[in-house]
């Protein structure tokens, strides 16, 4: 993810969204990759992502902290099912 700033948006609850946009699908999976492991070895909650073409979209939930697994299950979350249908239009 190195060289892509992202756009960061925070949400009236304190959850937190961060789009990627990379100029190529094949940087978009890079990306990814790094960032997964990366998480692995810094955190314990990890966000959820959504992909779509050059566009990565990370979604940090507070209600992460209630799942028992890294990342929240996406019904665990307020905005994640809506999320994932915006990102699904791109």
């Amino acid at each position: 993810m190195e060289g892509v700033i992202p756009e960061s948006y925070f949400l009236e609850n304190g959850d937190e969204i961060k789009a990627y946009h990379f100029l190529t699908e094949e940087a978009r999976m890079l990306g990814v990759k790094q960032f997964q492991q990366h998480q692995l070895l810094f955190s314990s909650h990890a966000p959820l992502l959504f992909q779509a073409g050059n566009d990565l979209v990370l979604y940090y939930s507070k209600d992460s902290g209630k799942s028992s697994t890294q990342t929240p299950n996406i019904n665990e979350t307020k905005y994640g099912n809506g999320i994932k249908k915006a990102v699904d239009k791109l």
